[in-house]
């Protein structure tokens, strides 16, 4: 089968490309090209943005795809731009949509057909807001969709924690706890979710590509094991051999550090949201997952320290958690110097750039980083 992927480097994304590969479908990718080493041999690349419309109808009007797979797609308009696109040369075209659709305070277990959705993350607003855009236009055409809702994946460049650094940058959270200062949990790290190695996701993705059985249809592909952020923060110790220190904030105490990121922290990590698979495990009976926390996180941590820390620390989340166990500390009578509060260089090659970005989180809101933080984009723009 041919199978055109846009994306393709990400951390599903990657997963779903190697497993396409192992099962020997004919897979064309469409990428900017800034991670080629990312991509392996022997497929079919097309390097474009995926909004230069030009260049990929030029490299694609003669081929039929039996399944499109678009991993860059986080609302209505996007879909309208990509179906417009793809659904004239496929005969199944994915979405990757969100588990997050489901109106988790108001149910215990998701199903496909439980309500949606939460209205206070826009992320998850604009995932079913794009299904329904999606269903909409596949009426009018000959191809048909089909609605994949992950919950929390994670791979080699992400540690399935609730809030963190983009991934590639997780290494900044392993640092952390290799020397002492604080994790921040919420709700004691209670909250629970269903999390799935992306290897394991793949297994169950890739059997539905030109699977008739699975046309405009949605599914939840969250795998059976549910753990709390606690469970997560325990496997890293367990790994690192390093107790994992942590502080506790209210939800509301950690977003007022993030504001940014409020939606995903309160209503998509500090909410239980737990996803049954058993839709798509009726159609794939015959794939058993690999991994469990403990064995998938040992696997990231080691991707890390054995790939030189990936694309290296994270000094403006690292500003911010600092900031936010100083301000814990002042509270609670702790010394801020017990918990090895204040910019470390990590790796030994921090830039000015990487001191900035640090000093502008840890002092977010004072005059003096405000300007630092102003002349700074102003000087990457000149350079």
């Amino acid at each position: 089968m041919k199978v055109l992927i846009i994306g393709g480097t990400g951390c599903i994304s990657s997963a779903i490309l190697s497993e396409c590969i192992s099962n020997k479908l004919d897979v064309t990718i469409i990428n900017r090209g800034h991670r080629k080493s990312n991509i392996p041999d022997g497929i079919r690349l097309i390097i474009a943005d995926k909004n230069d419309v030009n260049t990929i109808q030029k490299s694609i009007c003669n081929d039929h795809f039996d399944a499109v797979i678009d991993f860059l797609c986080y609302n209505a308009d996007d879909i309208k731009k990509s179906f417009s696109l793809y659904s004239k040369v496929t005969s199944q075209y994915f979405f990757i949509s969100s588990a997050q659709v489901y109106d988790y305070p108001n149910i215990d277990v998701s199903f496909e057909d439980s309500s949606k959705v939460d209205s206070r993350w826009d992320y998850s607003i604009n995932k079913w807001a794009a299904e329904e855009c999606l269903r909409d236009l596949s009426q009018k055409t000959n191809t048909a969709y089909t609605i994949i809702r992950p919950s929390i994946t994670y791979g080699d460049t992400r540690i399935p924690y609730g809030i963190t650094p983009p991934y590639g940058k997780h290494g900044t959270i392993i640092k952390r706890v290799l020397l002492g200062k604080p994790i921040i949990r919420w709700n004691e790290g209670k909250n629970l979710c269903n999390m799935m190695r992306v290897e394991d996701f793949a297994k169950f993705f890739v059997p539905l590509i030109g699977n008739k059985k699975a046309y405009n249809q949605e599914f939840n592909i969250c795998g059976n094991n549910v753990y709390s952020f606690e469970e997560v923060l325990h496997a890293i110790e367990e790994n690192l051999k390093v107790p994992v220190k942590t502080i506790d904030l209210t939800p509301e105490e950690y977003a007022a550090y993030i504001p940014e990121r409020r939606g995903e922290l309160i209503a998509g990590r500090s909410t239980d949201c737990k996803s049954s698979s058993s839709k798509v495990k009726s159609i794939i009976p015959f794939v058993n997952e690999e991994y469990d926390i403990k064995s998938g996180v040992a696997k990231t941590i080691d991707a890390y320290v054995n790939n030189n820390w990936m694309d290296g620390m994270d000094y403006s989340f690292d500003g911010i958690c600092d900031k936010a166990v100083k301000d814990w500390c002042n509270r609670n009578n702790y010394n801020p110097k017990d918990f090895n509060i204040g910019f470390i260089d990590y790796l030994g090659n921090a830039s000015w750039k990487d001191k900035i970005s640090y000093y502008c989180s840890f002092h977010k809101g004072r005059l003096d980083a405000k300007i630092l933080k102003f002349a700074t984009k102003i000087y990457n723009k000149l350079i």
